[in-house]
């Protein structure tokens, strides 16, 4: 786990979000190990890559549970080895969420904090940098 330099935890989500399904409009609940075509949002994690190793707690939660959103993560990310934690995504989690984190997700959630949709990278950027006054802005 990386020594972080402020509180702001980044929650993300899985289908949709670190993954881009060609399917418009549908939900892709365990699209990943279905085989449904995807690719990566690489915009998205370049963003994240840039900041998780000393800046911010990164959280992967998916509405298909926790191993779902670790085999996601895995994949994106590889052997990055800074993600703090994997999470179901459901109502029983929501609440983890805080005032100052930052949740970003192809869906609106009932959750304090700044929601971001998974294009939305220099808002991120931005957000990024406002806390952690460090982060780069490209």
């Amino acid at each position: 786990m990386a020594d972080h330099v402020n509180n702001t935890r980044v929650f993300i989500d899985c289908d949709d979000t670190l993954l881009l399904f060609d399917s418009e409009g549908e939900a892709n609940l365990y699209g990943f190990w279905k085989g449904d075509p995807y690719k990566v949002n690489e915009e998205l994690v370049n963003v994240l890559r840039q900041t998780c190793k000393t800046c911010f707690t990164l959280i992967i939660w998916s509405g298909g549970g926790k191993k779902y959103a670790k085999a996601v993560s895995d994949e994106v990310f590889g052997d990055l080895g800074e993600i703090d934690a994997w999470f179901c995504k459901d109502f029983t989690t929501f609440d983890l969420v805080r005032s100052e984190d930052i949740v970003i997700d192809d869906q609106a959630l009932t959750v304090p904090g700044v929601q971001l949709r998974p294009d939305d990278t220099e808002r991120l950027r931005e957000l990024l940098h406002d806390h952690a006054g460090m982060f780069p802005i490209a």
